[in-house]
């Protein structure tokens, strides 16, 4: 993954605080009018793929109890 380190200086009222901090996954945007947040496409691919799976085990599992039920 290629990373690239800027400087961000943020100014406080307090001019004597000092601190070193991380900033990751920040939203820049253009213009005077900002956006709500949303989530990342993969964020919500990967959602619906745990839904589906989550799906799937419930399925078999009526399956099984099904059968357990058939052959009572």
């Amino acid at each position: 993954m290629f990373r690239t380190t800027k400087t961000l200086w943020i100014w406080t009222f307090n001019y004597n605080v000092i601190a070193e901090s991380t900033i990751e996954w920040i939203k820049l945007e253009r213009g005077n009018k900002p956006t709500d947040w949303s989530p990342a496409p993969e964020d919500v691919e990967n959602q619906i793929a745990n839904i589906n799976s989550d799906l799937e085990t419930i399925r078999r599992n009526a399956e099984r109890i099904e059968a357990l039920e058939k052959s009572e």
